[in-house]
């Protein structure tokens, strides 16, 4: 899964309903690593899976960290240093 888009170019990000269905979870969220700023807000809500498994989904290869925990909506964060920016 590649996009057309510089490094570092998106500082927002929304993966609505799509999760639960990706065969390759992995492959997008390092692509969506790719492409997202330092500061970038990644927003997911998905209907068909738990709130666990939405973070863990997300979260599970330290890329991004959780920022915000809502209802419906869980908000995170990629975690970017000079040593780990793909």
């Amino acid at each position: 899964c590649e996009v057309a888009l510089p490094d570092d170019s998106l500082d927002r990000i929304l993966l609505y309903d799509i999760l639960h269905d990706l065969e390759n979870a992995d492959k997008v969220l390092d692509e969506i690593y790719r492409i997202a700023k330092p500061d970038c807000l990644l927003s997911v809500s998905d209907h068909h899976l738990k709130s666990d498994e939405i973070i863990h989904r997300i979260t599970k290869r330290d890329l991004f960290k959780l920022t915000d925990k809502g209802k419906y909506t869980h908000s995170f964060q990629a975690v970017k240093t000079a040593g780990n920016s793909q």
